[in-house]
């Protein structure tokens, strides 16, 4: 009967319950706890919330930094191309000029 302890033990009489103010006061305490509890997670929310709209500030700076580098790329590409392909052009040019002149 091992499975039975504290089923037969007596019903507590009224001298022996806690204080009703005692019972009071856990009560009190245990609500102030509540009301803390829900403002820790007022502040988490808010944390959180911050801690999203940073980041998606960052992605958007880094996504117009991309583009910026790739439009500045791209530009110098353009730049080097024609100016290689003017440089070559003039050379051609030179020589022919060259050969025309012997």
């Amino acid at each position: 009967m091992a499975g039975n302890k504290g089923r037969n033990q007596p019903v507590p009489q009224k001298d022996q319950l806690l204080p009703e103010s005692l019972i009071k006061d856990f009560f009190d305490v245990q609500k102030e706890e509540i009301n803390i509890r829900k403002e820790e997670l007022k502040f988490q929310i808010q944390r959180d919330q911050n801690q999203k709209s940073y980041a998606e500030q960052a992605l958007k700076a880094q996504l117009q930094d991309r583009n910026h580098d790739r439009t500045h790329i791209e530009q110098k590409t353009k730049i080097y191309f024609i100016g290689g392909y003017g440089f070559k052009t003039a050379r051609s040019f030179q020589q022919e000029q060259s050969i025309s002149e012997e």
